[in-house]
């Protein structure tokens, strides 16, 4: 932990003022303030949720994390890095995962040692790729190197993700205060993975009051991502989480994302360019009845939360 918080640190120091920040509508950004909170299993579970619902989807991964494996494409594969050789295309690294959804892979050589400013050059030649797809979402790992050149890359939001445990709140509350100086205007929500509507409304409740308090920012409604406890035997036994497209926690972040406008900034929600008639509702595969709304962003809660304590002060 203190090595990503020191890594957090060095980031605000030596960054100096923020570029112009893009958005990019239908990209999604996850990232977490720590390791092992779960960000690369709930972008392949997001992935596969929207692609399951109509949506032409690529995943990108920034941080090296095995996404490759939890998708069922086993071995090392060509990724990201691969883009500094002359020659290479983003779109020769892609690999199909399942119906209407691929992935472009980190890869080895490890992205995390090629630089911010040679990743933000490989970025745009990923950045291309987009027009292609319906949703993009970006596994950007833990660390603000990689988060912060994804953002300013353009995205339509940054969830962040963390868990009921202060070390992970902590962490949270740090990558925040990095977003709000480098990636100002970018919305942002917070993901409280493996937990009840009370408990991510403690946490998400602590930290935000936190970053509104001291870093003058807002954060979006919290999202509680349940447990399912099957996921761990699934992925244990080698098989695809896009095979878990119709999970509880699939549903969950599905349904967060798809009321917002896809790439090319269409309010459509869940289905692909051409699939439906125009203005005709879209009704869930999955669903027994009931049209999806556009209601998947709640609005922010008026009842007083608990307070999980976060000491701010040793992460400025």
């Amino acid at each position: 932990m203190s090595g990503s918080l020191e890594g957090l640190r060095s980031w605000v120091r030596g960054s100096g003022d923020a570029p112009a920040l893009r958005s990019r509508a239908g990209v999604t950004l996850l990232a977490g303030g720590k390791g092992g909170v779960g960000t690369s299993t709930l972008a392949a579970l997001l992935g596969a949720r929207i692609a399951h619902r109509g949506s032409r989807t690529l995943l990108v991964e920034l941080a090296p994390g095995g996404l490759h494996l939890l998708l069922g494409i086993g071995g090392e594969v060509a990724g990201l890095s691969e883009l500094a050789t002359p020659g290479v295309s983003a779109e020769s690294l892609v690999r199909p995962v399942a119906e209407r959804l691929d992935l472009l892979p980190a890869g080895p050589p490890a992205v995390d040692g090629l630089g911010t400013a040679h990743l933000s050059l490989l970025l745009r030649k990923v950045v291309e790729l987009f027009a292609n797809y319906d949703r993009v979402v970006v596994d950007a790992g833990s660390r603000a190197d990689l988060v912060i050149p994804a953002g300013l890359a353009g995205a339509a939001e940054l969830w962040v993700v963390t868990q009921q445990d202060r070390v992970a709140a902590a962490g949270a509350y740090a990558l925040l205060k990095v977003a709000s100086h480098r990636l100002p205007g970018l919305p942002v929500r917070l993901l409280v993975n493996r937990a009840t509507p009370g408990e991510a409304r403690s946490v998400a409740g602590s930290v935000a009051d936190a970053a509104a308090t001291f870093l003058g920012l807002e954060v979006g409604p919290e999202l509680a991502v349940p447990v399912d406890g099957s996921l761990p035997g699934h992925t244990l036994a080698g098989h695809s989480l896009a095979e878990r497209a119709s999970s509880p926690v699939a549903r969950t972040l599905a349904d967060a994302v798809l009321p917002l406008p896809d790439v090319l900034g269409r309010g459509t929600p869940g289905e692909a360019a051409g699939s439906r008639p125009e203005g005709s509702p879209y009704r869930d595969p999955d669903a027994s009845s009931g049209l999806v709304g556009t209601g998947g962003l709640r609005p922010v809660s008026t009842t007083p939360r608990p307070a999980l304590r976060i000491h701010h002060k040793a992460l400025s």
